[in-house]
């Protein structure tokens, strides 16, 4: 007897045929075997779902939960890497942000800023974007700005600025005010300075570049005597010295110079101009040899593709790598950036913000792209440093360099 249920059908009961059939049919359609003499085979109904079907949507269904897997094991990779997008550009500081160490008290001990109300308010801005709390603002002459003939002229103007700025603004700016070397009363200078909001000092005697004139920044050896009273004074009243020293081409003056005032609270910017693979050997050991000098990551508006590029581990000639070296030398490093800060169009609000998040990008990740001053996209290795290590590189080496020179942090 045909299986009377509703939604079943019957199969020939021919080994050699097996066609379902509807539940009323008599006869197979294609071979013309009786249904309804089946031997019992008429009356076993098909399922809803076949069998073979049913194991199609199984494997179906561990397929997908395997993909849903791998791609779950794949983004956890890429958030452990903390990788940025591959297109970061003036269009995507908060997304860049996202994935960036959240409240990071920057304090940025390295930029110069010319004196005008528009760049006190872009740099203010950028500060606001990039997650910056303080800035170190260093004195600088026209030349710095403007790269033209001018000379190392108009020094005190810009340090008289950074000093009202830093006055009325205490827990954002700190001034560093500079001097001529050649110049007279600069002792004398510096305690006025110092009465009227300077924190430290800008020196770029070890500078191996000239300053448009043809008049060289190093106008005489960094322990010439004329800069001797300079060291004594701030060595006896803890005022820190940024000093910019073109190690490559004046390690014996600078040598002599951390020798004879070991307190002398030092830093030197750049890594010293020896952030290259065959030099980095050497800063490794001058940092090892002088345990309270500092240095700073900042490597300036025109050099920072090459500065970034020193930091991929395929560029790397020999140990140690520039992430090992980091983190070995983790207390002593500075965040820096030195773009000096103009009303120039290039310099604007967004791109600067670019800037600063691709420092921190090269701190924080391991691969980041970067907006260059040309509008140029490129890729780079970040270093991927633990969150401890980039806040002390953030605020904590700045905090405690404060308290070594007495004076404390803000």
């Amino acid at each position: 007897m045909a299986t009377q249920a509703v939604g079943r059908r019957l199969k020939c009961p021919n080994q050699r045929c097996g066609k379902w059939h509807p539940p009323d049919a008599a006869v197979c359609s294609r071979c013309g075997t009786s249904l309804a003499k089946s031997g019992g085979q008429a009356d076993r109904a098909e399922p809803l779902i076949s069998t073979r079907a049913l194991a199609g949507l199984l494997a179906c269904l561990l397929l997908a939960v395997g993909a849903v897997l791998v791609y779950r094991s794949v983004a956890a990779d890429r958030s452990s890497r903390r990788t940025a997008p591959a297109a970061l550009n003036r269009s995507s500081p908060d997304l860049i942000s996202s994935l960036l160490m959240a409240d990071p008290q920057i304090v940025n001990t390295h930029e110069h800023l010319l004196g005008r109300p528009d760049t006190v308010a872009t740099l203010a801005e950028v500060n606001r974007r990039a997650g910056v709390k303080s800035t170190v603002l260093v004195g600088s002459s026209r030349y710095t700005f403007y790269l033209d003939k001018s000379g190392f002229v108009d020094h005190h103007k810009n340090n008289d600025f950074l000093c009202r700025l830093a006055k009325q603004n205490p827990e954002e700016y700190y001034a560093f005010v500079t001097f001529d070397p050649e110049e007279e009363g600069i002792v004398r200078r510096l305690e006025d300075y110092v009465g009227r909001g300077a924190t430290g000092v800008k020196l770029y005697a070890g500078h191996g570049a000239a300053t448009g004139d043809e008049r060289p920044f190093h106008v005489c050896p960094l322990d010439d005597p004329k800069l001797l009273p300079l060291y004594e004074y701030c060595e006896a009243h803890g005022i820190p010295i940024c000093l910019h020293i073109n190690l490559r081409k004046f390690e014996a003056e600078a040598r002599r110079v951390f020798e004879r005032f070991p307190n002398l609270p030092l830093i030197v910017p750049h890594f010293g101009l020896w952030s290259a693979t065959r030099k980095r050997a050497n800063l490794d050991s001058l940092l090892d040899e002088y345990p309270l000098l500092m240095t700073d990551n900042s490597f300036g508006w025109w050099y920072s593709v090459e500065g970034f590029r020193r930091y991929d581990p395929a560029n790397d000639q020999q140990p140690p790598s520039f992430r090992d070296f980091v983190i070995k030398h983790q207390d002593r490093i500075l965040f820096g950036t030195d773009v000096v800060i103009t009303a120039a169009k290039s310099k604007s609000a967004d791109a600067l913000t670019d800037f600063w998040l691709a420092y921190r990008c090269s701190l924080e990740l391991e691969e980041f792209d970067f907006v260059d001053r040309k509008g140029k996209v490129h890729h780079f290795k970040g270093l991927a440093l633990p969150e401890e290590v980039v806040r002390k590189i953030y605020h904590e080496n700045w905090d405690r360099f404060l308290e070594r020179c007495g004076r404390g942090k803000r």
